[in-house]
């Protein structure tokens, strides 16, 4: 425990382990997410977003991977299995509710809890989101406590589906 507090302190400082330790070549943000189950994916087209997005979520000790667009999502997607999608409803080349719908036919039993981030704040908006199979939706700016309190809530729903389906990872 002490370990995994100093870590996260020193992640806070934006320091690596290799300036302490010398010998081993991975970051103090490495170590900490190395610890935590949950995989996430971030899709986020947005360069200043994209990097807030990613010091939140690497913060909160999430295993995270980041895309910028629907093409590099799946791509991700494909090579590895995610916990938590959070993406952005207005990418380059196609839309998150796109990438929701695509990413619910491929997997049926062990899809991943899928989180829209948008300015859209519509009730026709919200009904397109889930529609496509959108399971939460946060509008920006997207506040730390906001993202933290849905991410528990996608950790919990996966957890509940593996069980229910027997899924095992």
């Amino acid at each position: 425990m002490f370990y995994l507090v100093l870590a996260r302190y020193l992640l806070n400082r934006s320091v690596t382990d290799t300036q302490f330790f010398g010998a081993t070549q991975m970051t103090i943000e490495q170590t900490v997410s190395s610890q935590n189950a949950q995989r996430v994916l971030l899709v986020e087209d947005n360069t200043v977003e994209r990097m807030r997005m990613r010091s939140l979520l690497s913060h909160m000790g999430y295993d995270l991977v980041v895309a910028e667009d629907g093409p590099e999502a799946l791509a991700a997607l494909e090579e590895d299995d995610f916990d938590i999608v959070v993406s952005d409803w207005e990418l380059p080349t196609d839309s998150g509710v796109d990438l929701c719908q695509r990413v619910n036919r491929w997997a049926l039993f062990d899809r991943p809890y899928f989180i829209m981030v948008t300015g859209r704040d519509t009730t026709e908006d919200l009904e397109a989101a889930r529609s496509a199979g959108v399971d939460d939706y946060l509008n920006k700016p997207v506040s730390k406590a906001m993202l933290a309190a849905r991410l528990q809530a996608g950790e919990q729903s996966v957890h509940r589906r593996r069980v229910s389906n027997g899924v095992s990872r």
